[in-house]
Protein backbone atom coordinates (compact mmCIF):
# COMPACT_ATOMS: atom_id res chain seq x y z
CA UNK A 1 0.00 0.00 0.00
CA UNK A 2 1.42 3.43 -0.91
CA UNK A 3 2.57 5.78 1.85
CA UNK A 4 1.23 8.85 0.00
CA UNK A 5 -2.14 9.08 -1.77
CA UNK A 6 -2.83 10.77 -5.13
CA UNK A 7 -3.90 14.08 -3.55
CA UNK A 8 -0.75 14.22 -1.40
CA UNK A 9 1.40 13.40 -4.44
CA UNK A 10 -0.28 16.21 -6.40
CA UNK A 11 0.53 18.61 -3.53
CA UNK A 12 4.17 17.45 -3.37
CA UNK A 13 4.64 17.90 -7.14
CA UNK A 14 3.04 21.36 -6.95
CA UNK A 15 5.40 22.33 -4.10
CA UNK A 16 8.46 20.99 -5.93
CA UNK A 17 7.57 22.73 -9.18
CA UNK A 18 6.89 26.02 -7.35
CA UNK A 19 10.58 26.18 -6.39
CA UNK A 20 11.73 26.09 -10.05
CA UNK A 21 13.76 22.87 -10.51
CA UNK A 22 17.23 23.53 -11.95
CA UNK A 23 20.00 21.20 -13.19
CA UNK A 24 21.47 19.32 -10.22
CA UNK A 25 25.07 19.83 -9.17
CA UNK A 26 27.44 17.01 -8.26
CA UNK A 27 29.54 16.70 -5.11
CA UNK A 28 32.13 19.02 -6.65
CA UNK A 29 29.46 21.77 -6.77
CA UNK A 30 29.29 21.88 -10.56
CA UNK A 31 26.91 20.45 -13.11
CA UNK A 32 28.24 17.15 -14.45
CA UNK A 33 25.62 15.22 -16.42
CA UNK A 34 27.87 12.16 -16.58
CA UNK A 35 27.35 11.79 -12.81
CA UNK A 36 23.94 13.31 -12.22
CA UNK A 37 21.52 14.25 -15.00
CA UNK A 38 18.32 15.60 -13.48
CA UNK A 39 16.66 18.78 -12.24
CA UNK A 40 16.02 19.48 -8.57
CA UNK A 41 14.44 22.02 -6.29
CA UNK A 42 14.50 22.24 -2.51
CA UNK A 43 11.30 22.14 -0.47
CA UNK A 44 11.82 23.87 2.90
CA UNK A 45 9.74 23.61 6.05
CA UNK A 46 7.05 26.32 5.92
CA UNK A 47 3.28 26.58 6.31
CA UNK A 48 2.47 24.83 2.98
CA UNK A 49 4.89 21.94 3.61
CA UNK A 50 4.39 21.40 7.34
CA UNK A 51 2.03 18.46 6.70
CA UNK A 52 4.70 16.79 4.55
CA UNK A 53 7.42 17.13 7.19
CA UNK A 54 5.12 15.78 9.91
CA UNK A 55 4.13 12.80 7.77
CA UNK A 56 7.73 12.09 6.76
CA UNK A 57 8.84 12.10 10.40
CA UNK A 58 6.29 9.34 11.02
CA UNK A 59 7.45 7.35 7.97
CA UNK A 60 11.16 7.68 8.71
CA UNK A 61 10.59 7.09 12.42
CA UNK A 62 12.33 10.21 13.63
CA UNK A 63 11.31 13.32 15.50
CA UNK A 64 10.14 16.27 13.42
CA UNK A 65 12.83 18.38 15.09
CA UNK A 66 15.50 16.17 13.49
CA UNK A 67 13.90 16.01 10.05
CA UNK A 68 13.75 19.69 9.15
CA UNK A 69 16.40 19.72 6.41
CA UNK A 70 14.84 20.83 3.09
CA UNK A 71 13.63 17.95 0.95
CA UNK A 72 14.79 17.43 -2.62
CA UNK A 73 12.22 17.31 -5.39
CA UNK A 74 13.79 15.54 -8.40
CA UNK A 75 12.79 15.33 -12.06
CA UNK A 76 14.51 12.83 -14.37
CA UNK A 77 13.65 13.18 -18.05
CA UNK A 78 14.64 10.70 -20.77
CA UNK A 79 18.40 10.14 -20.42
CA UNK A 80 18.39 11.26 -16.77
CA UNK A 81 20.26 9.23 -14.17
CA UNK A 82 22.37 9.43 -11.00
CA UNK A 83 25.48 7.25 -10.61
CA UNK A 84 26.39 5.33 -7.44
CA UNK A 85 26.62 7.63 -4.41
CA UNK A 86 25.94 7.97 -0.70
CA UNK A 87 23.77 10.79 0.57
CA UNK A 88 25.69 13.47 2.46
CA UNK A 89 28.75 11.34 3.20
CA UNK A 90 30.61 10.73 -0.07
CA UNK A 91 33.83 12.30 1.23
CA UNK A 92 33.73 10.81 4.73
CA UNK A 93 35.69 7.62 5.57
CA UNK A 94 33.26 4.71 5.94
CA UNK A 95 34.23 3.96 9.56
CA UNK A 96 33.25 7.51 10.55
CA UNK A 97 29.84 7.54 8.85
CA UNK A 98 26.88 7.82 11.21
CA UNK A 99 24.55 4.86 10.93
CA UNK A 100 21.41 6.64 12.12
CA UNK A 101 21.01 9.07 9.19
CA UNK A 102 18.14 7.94 6.97
CA UNK A 103 17.34 8.74 3.34
CA UNK A 104 13.83 8.15 2.08
CA UNK A 105 12.80 8.23 -1.59
CA UNK A 106 9.14 8.83 -2.39
CA UNK A 107 8.06 7.81 -5.88
CA UNK A 108 5.77 10.49 -7.31
CA UNK A 109 5.41 9.22 -10.89
CA UNK A 110 3.23 6.32 -11.85
CA UNK A 111 5.44 3.50 -13.24
CA UNK A 112 3.44 3.68 -16.50
CA UNK A 113 4.77 7.23 -17.04
CA UNK A 114 8.42 6.21 -17.56
CA UNK A 115 10.78 3.34 -18.36
CA UNK A 116 14.16 2.71 -16.77
CA UNK A 117 14.92 4.98 -13.84
CA UNK A 118 15.25 2.16 -11.33
CA UNK A 119 16.36 2.99 -7.80
CA UNK A 120 19.05 0.46 -6.93
CA UNK A 121 20.49 0.14 -3.42
CA UNK A 122 23.64 -1.82 -2.49
CA UNK A 123 23.11 -3.81 0.69
CA UNK A 124 25.16 -6.54 2.34
CA UNK A 125 23.05 -9.04 0.39
CA UNK A 126 23.77 -7.39 -2.98
CA UNK A 127 22.02 -4.88 -5.23
CA UNK A 128 18.31 -4.47 -4.54
CA UNK A 129 16.00 -2.83 -7.08
CA UNK A 130 13.16 -0.93 -5.41
CA UNK A 131 9.69 -1.84 -6.61
CA UNK A 132 8.14 0.94 -8.68
CA UNK A 133 4.91 2.11 -7.05
CA UNK A 134 3.47 5.61 -7.04
CA UNK A 135 3.34 6.96 -3.50
CA UNK A 136 5.76 4.39 -2.07
CA UNK A 137 8.32 5.74 0.40
CA UNK A 138 11.55 3.73 0.64
CA UNK A 139 13.75 4.54 3.66
CA UNK A 140 17.36 3.30 3.86
CA UNK A 141 20.57 4.32 5.65
CA UNK A 142 22.28 7.33 4.00
CA UNK A 143 25.51 5.32 4.09
CA UNK A 144 24.22 2.78 1.56
CA UNK A 145 25.46 3.24 -1.99
CA UNK A 146 22.54 3.77 -4.35
CA UNK A 147 21.81 5.01 -7.85
CA UNK A 148 19.07 5.76 -10.34
CA UNK A 149 19.53 3.96 -13.65
CA UNK A 150 18.98 5.85 -16.90
CA UNK A 151 15.40 6.82 -17.69
CA UNK A 152 14.88 5.42 -21.18
CA UNK A 153 11.54 7.15 -21.81
CA UNK A 154 9.12 9.42 -19.99
CA UNK A 155 9.60 11.42 -16.80
CA UNK A 156 10.42 10.10 -13.31
CA UNK A 157 9.64 12.38 -10.33
CA UNK A 158 10.65 11.73 -6.73
CA UNK A 159 10.98 13.43 -3.38
CA UNK A 160 14.04 12.71 -1.25
CA UNK A 161 13.64 13.19 2.49
CA UNK A 162 16.23 12.89 5.24
CA UNK A 163 16.04 12.33 8.95
CA UNK A 164 18.01 11.12 11.94
CA UNK A 165 16.84 8.15 13.94
CA UNK A 166 17.26 8.73 17.67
Amino acid sequence: MPDFNNEEIRKIISLGESFNPLPAKSGNDRIDASIRDMKISWVPFFDKSEWLFKKSADIIGTSLRLALNPYQYSVYKTGGHYTWHRDMFDTMPEEMMPTNFISCVVQLSDPSEYEGGDLEIKTKEGIETVVKQRGLATPFPCTFLHRVTTVTSGIRKTLIMWGVKP
